[in-house]
């Protein structure tokens, strides 16, 4: 009988792990909502190469103020394998630094999915000219 109290005890317990990862660091309360559907899109393959070294160049453009477009994933990822970082800005291009800026080491990735993924425009430099990085979104 007690074999059988521990194991409930487990399962439960695990059963109440499982619903905290769920909700992450999410602070909505199961009575509210989030607006919105997710929908069925192609992915948009949008990987370049960097124009000029340590100056930010647009990965995708605002949609900000398009009513029904949102965008549903955006994956950026450095694709260097040497020593030359990557930055993504996520705002207005001309207010664009390193130091407000997103760091992909050689390797790292950038990723969002909806609802939390950017409206604004997205722009990206790494250090050198040639290096280049993998972009897709949908």
């Amino acid at each position: 009988m007690r074999a059988r109290i521990a194991l409930l005890a487990l399962l439960l317990a695990g059963l109440s792990t499982y619903a905290l990862a769920q909700r992450g660091s999410n602070t909505q309360t199961p009575s509210q909502t989030v607006a919105g559907l997710a929908t069925l899109r192609s992915t948009v393959n949008a990987s370049s190469t960097i124009a000029t070294g340590n100056l930010f160049q647009q990965i995708l453009p605002s949609i900000i103020g398009n009513a029904g477009v949102a965008r549903q994933s955006l994956t950026i990822q450095n694709n260097g394998t040497g020593s030359d970082n990557c930055w993504v800005f996520v705002g207005p291009i001309a207010s664009a630094t390193a130091n407000s800026a997103i760091l992909l080491l050689p390797g790292g990735s950038y990723q969002r999915y909806w609802p939390m993924v950017p409206s604004d425009q997205v722009s990206i430099t790494c250090q050198t000219t040639g290096d280049t990085f993998y972009a897709d979104y949908q």
